[in-house]
């Protein structure tokens, strides 16, 4: 229940964040770019192989770390969403 709770908030903010750059004439490459960037973080979390993160008997390394990348990625992605979103409507207001 709370794995769909998290799961649900991610999205959620993530959407708010495209909300927040509606005005933005780049906000397609904002949302390509960050399924792109998700998809490789996920990918060097779960193919990154013993070389690069060890031994992980249960996969709750890989698990915790697929987590982390997600709410990371999603918190600087809803501040830089704020940001310009605030520049953009002060750039409006000053034209």
């Amino acid at each position: 229940m709370y794995i769909l709770l998290f799961i649900f908030f991610i999205i959620a903010m993530w959407l708010f964040s495209i909300y927040l750059l509606s005005y933005w004439k780049y906000v397609y490459w904002y949302a390509f770019l960050n399924l792109i960037l998700i998809a490789i973080y996920f990918s060097i979390i779960i193919y990154g192989g013993k070389s690069l993160w060890g031994y992980d008997e249960y996969g709750l390394g890989a698990f915790f770390r697929l987590i982390f990348a997600l709410i990371l990625h999603t918190i600087i992605g809803v501040v830089f969403a704020i940001y310009k979103s605030y520049k953009l409507k002060k750039n409006e207001r000053s034209t």
